[in-house]
């Protein structure tokens, strides 16, 4: 791993000192362009303190809810503190608070909260009360506590900075021949049309200036710096500049690429044409190992957003659906419990019956669209869109799907999922341990869940695209054995776990694990469709996967494995045994 890390390292080395040779000036421009970016375009210290305090909480919860044989029980049954929160806030308490003037004064307040012992139990959170070990409770009440307090302290902030103030050498820096980044990728299916001669519109379009206002936008409790150019051709382009760790950023970015080559390869089928089928993938450019910008649209909302958004409505403080699911799964002799299946269901439906209606969605863009032909015409693009996602998320064994992960652009009903990356087990083998296999949670079901939408566009645009990919399944296999190649060596090297590690001849043992992963996608795209015998209508199809007996008896619609798919992800038996941070509800 390490000797493919340096070749790595070399070629791109080798590219870098031919330009500096090639193109001295413009190389000149474009690292003191990036330098800028990444040093000072970060979040103020009060944004990064509760950014990391909604880390902290998540990974308590999830712990929690978990029930790891790892996790240290007390006599009554309740979780102690996971040792790596306690870890963190210990190096919070020791570095964060004195290295930065802005939120010293919170230092005194934050370190009674969070207490340490001396001696053995130096780096155990202590309970401020009794001071004894800290339960998980403790420290998830003290989190949302300082949560609420940061937020406050965040919208006191300004929300538009003058570029002048932020970076003056980005006002005054001469440009000249940079192009605007990511700019020929916004319709990867036309770039290919263009390829073959089509009309042309990807012609790169240089920086002409950068815009005097940088805007801060918040989304799930971070913080971004929106970034504005204006182009050579009198548009305006928008860049988040995002701050994030190295590995789960290199991921989405090969996942981006993954989903243009799918693009591509629907792009020169008739039926995936003919609906226009394509991901929406937004343009990111890597600047560090921990910063990159990321093509932007003011007008995704995700559906944390719209929750959110529902929550001050109904007067609802947003974390109390996970803390009643805290309370009755996480504490006493509940925790101890093996079967849970009675109490989740309960919560399930009290949640739905109390919280959070299965409306909240349809009633959001009902608000945004109160003309019935642009929220039809919208509706019919969000669901082609999330059929595409829920394809790939299902083939690709993506988790980590969150409500915050799921955007929605009220332009266009153009869906894009954030923090893209597949699940491995510990050996390096795609595995995904959820009950669903694709979010389509009540409140999507609901929105979509029309004779047009649900049992129409969705199921349709599934099976098509999956036929397409079934068809082009000799590129398709390229592309990933590409693509799993690196994703495996970034794994191998980031890994936790020492015996998932690549072990022995780095090659040999890296081409079982990639052709493995690539034989699990192409084995689920088989999965969804259905061989139509020769002679047969398009109606009635063998229930065999491909390559089955076209002369079986037992015979299924064409849609009849999406349908199973898609019955499946709805179910509420399935969606209740979700780990309640997914929002199952919701």
């Amino acid at each position: 791993v390490q000797l493919c890390m340096q070749n790595a390292m070399k070629y791109a080395t080798a590219v870098m000192t031919e330009l500096r040779q090639e193109h001295p000036l413009l190389t000149t421009a474009i690292e003191y362009m990036v330098d800028e970016i990444i040093n000072r375009f970060k979040p103020a210290p009060e944004e990064e303190l509760l950014r990391t305090l909604q880390v902290l909480v998540t990974e308590c919860l999830q712990r929690a809810f978990g029930k790891s044989p790892s996790n240290v029980l007390t006599a009554d049954g309740e979780m102690q503190t996971p040792q790596s929160v306690a870890s963190h806030l210990k190096r919070l308490v020791a570095t964060f608070f004195g290295s930065n003037e802005r939120v010293r004064p919170f230092k005194a307040a934050f370190e009674a909260d969070f207490p340490f012992g001396t001696g053995e139990r130096a780096s155990t959170v202590l309970d401020p009360a009794t001071g004894e070990p800290a339960r998980v409770s403790v420290v998830i009440s003290n989190l949302y506590k300082w949560q609420r307090r940061l937020r406050v302290a965040v919208a006191t902030l300004p929300r538009r900075l003058p570029l002048q103030q932020v970076s003056k050498n980005l006002v005054e820096l001469a440009v000249g021949d940079v192009h605007v980044p990511c700019h020929t990728f916004e319709a990867f299916p036309t770039w290919c049309d263009d390829a073959q001669g089509g009309a042309a519109g990807c012609e790169p379009v240089r920086i002409e200036r950068f815009l005097p206002e940088v805007q801060v936008v918040q989304k799930h409790s971070v913080s971004f710096r929106r970034l504005t150019v204006r182009g050579d051709n009198g548009r305006e382009y928008p860049f988040l500049v995002h701050h994030t760790p190295s590995r789960h950023a290199r991921a989405e970015e090969r996942m981006i690429q993954l989903f243009r080559l799918v693009n591509a390869l629907l792009a020169k089928q008739k039926e995936p044409r003919r609906r226009s089928l394509a991901l929406t993938t937004l343009g990111m450019v890597p600047l560090a190992p921990h910063a990159r910008i990321v093509r932007d649209n003011a007008s995704h909302v995700s559906l944390d957003d719209i929750f959110e958004a529902h929550c001050v409505r109904a007067g609802l403080a947003p974390e109390r659906p996970l803390l009643l699911c805290f309370d009755r799964l996480c504490r006493g002799e509940r925790n101890r419990a093996a079967d849970t299946t009675a109490v989740r269901r309960e919560l399930f439906n009290e949640i739905q019956g109390s919280m959070v209606p299965p409306t909240i969605v349809q009633d959001f863009f009902a608000r945004a669209f109160p003309a019935p032909a642009a929220l039809f015409e919208f509706q019919r693009r969000f669901v082609r869109q999330l059929a595409l996602v829920h394809l790939m998320s299902h083939v690709l064994c993506m988790g980590h799907r969150l409500p915050h992960t799921l955007n929605v652009a009220r332009d266009s009903g153009a869906v894009f999922v954030s923090e893209l990356y597949p699940v491995y087990n510990q050996v390096g083998t795609l595995e995904s341990s959820d009950t669903v296999p694709f979010r389509l949670t009540p409140n999507l079901e609901r929105f979509v869940a029309t004779p047009s939408g649900m049992l129409g566009v969705l199921v349709g645009t599934m099976v098509t695209a999956s036929r397409a990919l079934a068809k082009a399944d000799g590129k398709l296999r390229d592309f990933l054995h590409i693509l799993f190649r690196d994703e495996l060596l970034s794994w191998s090297a980031t890994s936790r776990h020492a015996a998932s590690r690549l072990g022995g001849p780095v090659e040999d043992v890296l081409v079982d694990k990639v052709t493995r992963n690539v034989d699990i996608i192409a084995a689920r795209i088989g999965n969804l469709v259905v061989v139509v015998p020769p002679g047969a209508s398009a109606a009635a199809a063998t229930g065999d996967g491909g390559g089955g007996d076209p002369t079986a008896a037992t015979t299924l619609p064409i849609d009849a494995k999406v349908r199973a798919l898609v019955d499946q992800a709805r179910s509420p038996a399935n969606l209740y045994h979700m780990d309640p941070t997914w929002h199952a509800w919701l």
